[in-house]
This record gives structure tokens, sequence and C-alpha cells, in this order.
């Protein structure tokens, strides 16, 4: 009875790995079509609209600044460090 499992095991694999192969690259082609029209058209868009400027808002702003103000602290910190030795 292994005899049998033995010999029918690879029989029914190949015919599944070809075909989920077959399946995936067709799946893949169709995947990379979307995606590239896609980015054409959002090209497009952007070429109509022109350029908008940099529009920054007090809800972006507020990070970057805390983060400058951090970075220069601890600039002074490593320089008062250097003082004290």
């Amino acid at each position: 009875m292994s005899a049998t499992n033995s010999t029918a095991s690879p029989n029914w694999k190949t015919p599944i790995l070809l075909v989920g192969g077959v399946l995936g690259a067709i799946v893949g082609v169709v995947a990379a079509h979307l995606y590239i029209r896609a980015g054409e058209e959002a090209l497009e868009r952007a070429r109509q609209r022109g350029p908008q400027g940099l529009k920054l808002s007090p809800g972006t702003m507020l990070p970057i600044v805390m983060g400058v103000v951090s970075l220069l602290r601890q600039i002074n910190g490593l320089a008062n460090a250097s003082d004290r030795k």
C-alpha cells in the first residue's frame, strides 16, 4: 500500500505546481499592468495640475519645529558637557 502512495505522489504534484505557476504569472502580469496604468494616470494628473508649492499647516509644522528645538538642545548639551571637562 505504501508503494502505491509513493508512486502516485509525484503525479499529482507536478500539474498543480505548473497550474499554480501559470496562474501566478498571469496574476502578476495583470497586477503590473494595473500598477503601470495607475502611475501613468497619476503622472498625467500631476502634469495638468502644475506646480503646487509647499503647503504646511500648523499640524504638520509642530513636529518639525519640536524636532529642530530638540536637536538644538542636544547640540547645546554636548557643548556644555565638553566645557565641564
